[in-house]
């Protein structure tokens, strides 16, 4: 997951192609689940979102009869990660929904934060900015709690979007909280969420009318994408204010 994140797909789909062979020589449902999901993972943060997509989808069929349901939480984040990035709006509220009352009948805190900061983006992009905010919030408190870096830069990027969608007077503090995420990013070498950070926030200063500094944002996200070998970079467009 690791290298995928850091925009190492290759080598990240080396290990994936690994697991795979092992499962073929040995089969078990638990190691097939766990490498199906960690496969769409890799597609999902490369910007593949089909393919990211079948790959969830199998791992939690794999994972439900034997009871896995850790894996069928996990898998099904980033399943309704994909359906926003596909703009498949409502399924990915349900299914990020069921993401979060299945974490909670889990007692976890573990991935919580980004089921948060996944619904929040979700809500913004289907016109909700106001309903976004506690989520984000939400996903925030949780990925400091835990030290996730990754998960506290998409939860501070969602509540950004969010105070921007519903009033521009918020732009001082979105903006603050958009560069706190990119400064995550940037410390943490997360390319893939960094160049969609950069993207948002070029859309965002467009917005304001500093087209200037868009125009550079977007082409340093542009050249990231090609630099890693990325499919896809953008969100489906959210509402504007």
């Amino acid at each position: 997951m690791a290298m995928a994140e850091l925009g190492e797909f290759e080598r990240a789909a080396l290990l994936v192609d690994q697991g795979m062979r092992l499962v073929r020589e040995n089969p078990n449902p638990f190691v097939e689940a766990a490498v199906l999901f960690f496969r769409g993972f890799v597609r999902y943060a490369r910007g593949e979102w089909q393919g990211a997509l079948r790959d969830l989808a199998d791992s939690k069929r794999i994972a439900q009869p034997v009871g896995d349901l850790f894996r069928v939480f996990a898998a099904s984040i980033w399943e309704g990660g994909a359906q926003i990035m596909t703009g498949e709006l409502n399924l990915a509220r349900a299914t990020l929904e069921e993401a979060l009352v299945l974490g909670g009948r889990l007692g976890t805190r573990f991935l919580m934060g980004r089921a948060n900061a996944f619904y929040a983006d979700c809500l913004i992009r289907l016109g909700e900015p106001q309903a976004a905010i506690a989520p984000a919030r939400e996903g925030i408190r949780l990925a400091e709690e835990l030290g996730d870096h990754l998960t506290s830069a998409l939860a501070h990027r969602a509540l950004a979007h969010a105070l921007f969608r519903c009033d521009r007077s918020n732009w001082p503090q979105a903006e603050d909280l958009i560069r706190t995420a990119i400064q995550f990013l940037q410390e943490g070498g997360m390319r893939p969420e960094l160049a969609r950070s950069y993207a948002l926030y070029a859309a965002m200063l467009s917005e304001m009318g500093q087209t200037q500094r868009a125009s550079e944002l977007r082409a340093k996200a542009t050249e990231m994408v090609g630099e890693m070998g990325m499919v896809a970079l953008e969100l489906a467009p959210a509402p504007a204010a």
